[in-house]
């Protein structure tokens, strides 16, 4: 009980801080998101493919239909990844075609 009061304190005093009292030094504009997401997905891949061997070496039933849902997820992931890139390569190629066109 005192532990979640402790920490509920806490979450509103940090909040607080970070909102009002911190400088912010730097501001990215998205560059630290381009970086980072590539590294995301390798570990979410990762961690997919690791769990699927695990599954397949265990031979209980549950395990199987484990095995099944993680390669399905794993599927849609890649699809949206895929969906999301193109899209936003798209919207830059038009983005640059109109600036060209501008100038």
């Amino acid at each position: 009980m005192f532990v979640c009061l402790f920490f509920t304190i806490k979450y509103w005093i940090e909040k607080y801080n970070l909102t009002f009292v911190y400088n912010r030094e730097f501001e990215g504009g998205g560059v630290i998101k381009k970086q980072v997401l590539p590294f995301m997905l390798l570990s979410v891949f990762l961690f997919q493919i690791l769990n699927i061997g695990y599954f397949t070496l265990s031979g209980d039933g549950y395990f199987k239909g484990g095995i099944i849902f993680i390669v399905v997820e794993t599927l849609i992931l890649i699809s949206m990844n895929l969906r999301y890139s193109s899209k936003k390569k798209k919207i830059r190629m038009t983005m640059t075609d109109l600036e060209e066109k501008c100038l």
